[in-house]
């Protein structure tokens, strides 16, 4: 398994402490300072590689083996993991990556699991994902992870508003949880409804709101 080495932890901090900057006003110098200290609290690098090796638990791959070591191995399953960044920032091909390897781990019933992608901004990007998958098949020399059969192992739901989520996570995804070995679900994104459905609020009353869905959205995703 790889094991990043001391300038690629540092490049890492580095990157995320741009974005911490941003958020909380701070200079330079002291955002990448509150960073470090952070990063070591929150994100164990060793402990976690040292937890995926000795631990017999399932990971999904992000199709990057540097990623993957920081990460501890991968995306841990289960466990809910939130992504962030600027706009065009590759969120989406992440989630698109994800969603071809969680295909990958095996269950008891069936060979390949299933996944459930709930966008939220426009269209499901299927194109992209079926010029992705069939160059994950033509590496791997799978034809069962051509793009025609990862798409058929992908319930794509696009939901326009924060109640028809709501309603799609209430019900509709425990029916598919329960009928299906769904390994993944993504929900691209979470950010969307909060931005739209919540225009012309007042700040207070905005962060309350905003706060109060999160958690309702937590809750369901439990």
């Amino acid at each position: 398994m790889y094991t990043p080495t001391d300038d690629e932890q540092a490049l890492v901090t580095k990157c995320m402490a741009k974005e911490f900057e941003r958020t909380t006003g701070l200079d330079t110098q002291t955002a990448q300072r509150a960073w470090s200290v952070l990063s070591q609290l929150v994100y164990a690098w060793e402990p976690n590689c040292i937890l995926a090796s000795t631990h017999n638990e399932q990971w999904i791959t992000t199709g990057c083996d540097q990623i993957d070591a920081l990460l501890g191995n991968g995306i841990r399953v289960p466990s809910v993991v939130e992504i962030v960044g600027e706009s065009a920032s590759g969120k989406t091909q992440l989630c698109l990556q994800l969603a071809i390897s969680a295909q990958l781990l095996r269950g008891p019933q069936e060979p390949y699991g299933h996944v459930v992608y709930v966008c939220t901004e426009g269209a499901f990007p299927a194109q992209r994902l079926a010029a992705m998958a069939d160059a994950r098949a033509s590496q791997m020399n799978n034809p069962a992870m051509s793009s025609t059969q990862v798409m058929r192992r992908i319930q794509v739901a696009e939901l326009d508003d924060m109640e028809t989520m709501f309603h799609a996570l209430s019900y509709k995804l425990p029916a598919l949880l329960s009928t299906q070995q769904v390994r993944l679900v993504v929900i691209d994104s979470i950010a969307a409804h909060l931005r739209f459905d919540m225009e012309g609020t007042e700040p207070h009353d905005f962060y309350k709101q905003r706060s109060s869905r999160l958690m309702q959205l937590g809750a369901r995703l439990k």
